[in-house]
């Protein structure tokens, strides 16, 4: 796999012929969309319309955000941010974000110039389904968190309300975790896109997402210095990558 590795002030990243894009934002789980308050500025300043989406139905509770949440909810709450836009948009998603992002891809792929995926489930499958169900992590969570499994949801780790103190943290429905995901206007187009992994990321199920990606799509792997949470680890050097991969990603398109 091919990986174009990025160091903060490398010649790669030096300034190129603005192109303005709307950018979607979508978080990955237990977060919301104030996860990206420390790019979405400097994107804004770069000249691009930003929007950040947020999944959550709101609050902290099994009430607010249940056990039966969807993916398919998810999804449409990814399709009508992008629906509101003027034009075109760059998809942007992290971790469990590729999830919903996938699904509005296939429903919306006439409204996406180009996707991102940053260390996001990204589509693998073949056939009627860009997603199969993922029964191996289902398997593996019921024999780490049996309680959890029975409740249907998922509670926000310690380490995230140690990094993120005062924050909203959610709840996350498992079924929407780890559901297939059905196309259903056929195979997905050809979209322009790029995948990025962080180079200390202990997450290595992502790496082989990226290496779906590069196989089936020929999308370019970068890779920066982060671990998984990349928008608190590497927030300028991720601001800078997505405006450049934004610009080349269009500007291919409008070829």
């Amino acid at each position: 796999m091919t990986i174009r590795v990025l160091v903060l002030g490398l010649v790669t990243l030096m300034p190129v012929q603005a192109i303005a894009a709307t950018i979607v934002l979508v978080h990955g789980a237990f977060v919301g969309s104030w996860y990206w308050d420390p790019i979405a500025d400097g994107l804004r300043e770069m000249g691009h319309s930003v929007v950040a989406v947020d999944l959550n139905t709101g609050g902290q509770t099994l009430a607010d955000n249940p056990a039966d949440a969807a993916l398919e909810d998810h999804i449409a709450i990814v399709v009508a941010a992008i629906n509101a836009q003027d034009g075109p948009v760059v998809l942007v998603s992290h971790s469990y974000g590729g999830r919903p992002s996938t699904g509005a891809w296939d429903i919306a792929r006439d409204r996406i110039a180009a996707i991102i995926f940053l260390e996001a489930v990204a589509p693998y499958g073949t056939g009627n389904f860009a997603l199969p169900e993922e029964t191996r992590q289902r398997s593996a969570l019921a024999s780490r968190n049996p309680k959890a499994l029975a409740q249907g949801i998922l509670l926000p780790p310690a380490y995230l309300e140690n990094r993120y103190p005062g924050q909203d943290l959610h709840p996350h429905s498992i079924a929407a975790a780890h559901a297939a995901l059905r196309l259903t206007r056929g195979e997905l187009p050809k979209t322009p896109g790029a995948y990025v992994l962080g180079s200390n990321s202990k997450a290595a199920l992502f790496k082989q997402y990226a290496q779906k990606v590069r196989e089936q799509r020929k999308w370019t792997i970068w890779e920066i210095e982060s671990g998984h949470d990349m928008v608190h680890d590497a927030a300028e050097i991720l601001t800078r990558l997505i405006d450049k991969l934004s610009t080349e990603l269009i500007d291919v398109d409008l070829e």
